[in-house]
């Protein structure tokens, strides 16, 4: 996991433009673990794509 966030590190030192990229990434993320969550909870089929 420390590799991983290492890269990231260096990816927004070296391109300002990745760290917004890379929070528009995680909040998109998150949005669709909610939905998933919520599909889950009502007993409804998740479909992906």
């Amino acid at each position: 996991m420390s590799f991983i966030k290492t890269f990231i590190s260096e990816q927004i030192v070296a391109n300002p433009e990745f760290e917004e990229l890379y929070k528009k990434a995680k909040l998109e993320e998150k949005i669709a673990l909610d939905l998933i969550k919520l599909r889950k909870k009502q007993n409804a089929p998740i479909r992906i794509g």
